[in-house]
């Protein structure tokens, strides 16, 4: 057998662990001396070295040589030469092992370079898909945590701090160019004796933002009557009697309170001395309040408020969903805001009773502060659950059972989602240093101060209504 072949098959097996590609293989032979003389025993040891897990040396008498693919044998025969005079150089074989080395440790690093390309392509995919739904994901925590994707934390502004306890102090007002609303008389003095349901009535102040989720907790989860809003339908017209409706299970009284025409006949039909309605829901607060209610049976007033920046939000989401032509629904949030279909200081004005645009002055504002101060249990939209669970305090209802609790949590979730739905419309969160939070600012200036007054408020009647409840 030649020696190249000798080569061969011990470089060819041991290419098994070191992927030794044949060209290599024919160089290294082509530097093999076959001329020299050398020790067959140093060029066996030197191969057991690299090869020892292919070659078995085995000691024998004779001196011979058995060369097989995977056996090689010889003699102990230590002054014995090599028959075939062959130089298996040791560096030889080295620099072949080498080279497979080099292409183990280049392979492995192509596939880590593959791996960081492949892992960095994910993570900017991800951080891409993080970018598009950022404003989507913070909006949801704020929707979650204020109950609106639009809270503003801009007290500092609007508000300073007061040494001393607002709800026991009034307002300083001027009756000057001023006219106390009448409808006030017939609303019960909120820091007076306790609510006494045979003579008075809870009644509902909205501001213009469109939730339910008030009378739906009233209605759904504490099983109280409602009259409010809703159309009565023709099998439930007659004598003011109570009906379940159809549409939600409810229980409603024969009446609707949206207009002044229903107001009437509600009055004639003596809703309020009936004791038919656990709590009553109008937009017509001056209306109900002169024509329902009166010195012998009175309201007592409690309201759910909101950023003037969300309400201003919520107002645009409702105009585009139910304006008449396609191009008012279409308007952006901007348009509206700058159109002269949007208002600002409503909540002055409405509860101030303000009537005409010159009148909506820092004298309508002074007497609102007070009104809330005297005549209102005030909730906050970033605080829904908080602000129920004060009306069941102030008005004695019933939350003991743990389904009520889960009826609640079920329609302040629905509450939210609305709140996102809103969010969608409105395209976009609203920064406190961008153009369009300012120019809401700037058409509500009083509403801004009279929503901070009212927030700090109505953590002075959380600390009072317990010790009403009390005291009952």
């Amino acid at each position: 057998m030649r020696a190249e072949d000798d080569f061969n098959l011990l470089s060819a097996d041991r290419s098994k662990d070191y992927d030794i590609s044949n060209e290599e293989i024919d160089a290294a032979c082509s530097d093999i001396d076959l001329d020299s003389q050398h020790d067959t025993k140093d060029d066996l040891d030197g191969l057991e070295g690299l090869t020892s897990n292919n070659i078995d040396l085995a000691d024998n008498d004779a001196c011979s040589f058995e060369y097989n693919v995977d056996v090689v044998s010889k003699t102990d025969d230590k002054s014995c030469d090599s028959t075939y005079g062959i130089a298996l150089d040791s560096d030889i074989v080295n620099s072949v092992l080498d080279g497979s080395d080099d292409r183990r440790r280049s392979r492995k690093n192509e596939k880590f370079k593959k791996y960081c390309k492949y892992s960095m392509i994910v993570f900017l995919g991800f951080a891409g898909i993080l970018a598009i739904l950022n404003s989507d994901l913070l909006a949801r925590v704020n929707i979650q945590q204020h109950g609106t994707a639009f809270y503003m934390n801009d007290e500092d502004k609007f508000l300073d701090a007061q040494a001393y306890n607002i709800f026991d102090v009034p307002v300083e007002v001027s009756h000057e160019n001023f006219q106390v609303p009448t409808s006030y008389e017939h609303f019960v003095d909120v820091r007076g004796p306790a609510y006494h349901r045979e003579t008075e009535t809870p009644l509902f102040v909205g501001f213009k933002d469109g939730s339910t989720v008030i009378e739906d907790v009233l209605s759904d989860c504490l099983g109280l009557t409602i009259a409010g809003t809703k159309p009565v339908p023709k099998s439930a017209e007659g004598e003011l009697h109570t009906y379940i409706s159809e549409e939600n299970g409810r229980a409603y009284v024969n009446v609707d309170l949206s207009n002044t025409n229903g107001i009437r006949q509600a009055r004639k039909a003596g809703l309020e001395s009936s004791s038919l309605a656990d709590a009553v829901f109008s937009p017509q607060l001056q209306g109900i309040g002169n024509i329902v209610f009166h010195d012998g049976y009175k309201a007592r007033l409690f309201t759910l408020l909101r950023h003037p920046v969300d309400l201003a939000v919520n107002e645009y989401y409702i105009f585009t969903r139910t304006a008449a032509e396609e191009v008012l629904r279409k308007m952006t949030l901007e348009e509206f805001i700058s159109s002269k279909y949007y208002v600002g200081n409503h909540m002055t004005k409405f509860v101030g009773g303000c009537s005409s645009p010159e009148s909506v002055n820092d004298t309508c504002l002074q007497w609102s502060k007070e009104f809330f101060r005297t005549k209102y249990i005030i909730g906050l939209q970033d605080d829904i659950y908080g602000a129920i669970t004060l009306y069941e305090d102030y008005f004695f209802w019933d939350n003991t059972s743990p389904a009520v609790k889960v009826c609640k949590r079920h329609a302040i979730k629905s509450e939210l989602d609305r709140d996102y739905a809103i969010y969608k419309q409105a395209g976009q969160k609203i920064d406190k240093q961008s153009t369009l939070y300012q120019n809401i600012v700037e058409q509500n200036t009083l509403d801004m101060e009279l929503y901070w007054y009212a927030v700090e408020l109505q953590h002075y009647q959380r600390a009072w209504i317990p010790s009403l409840a009390a005291s009952r």
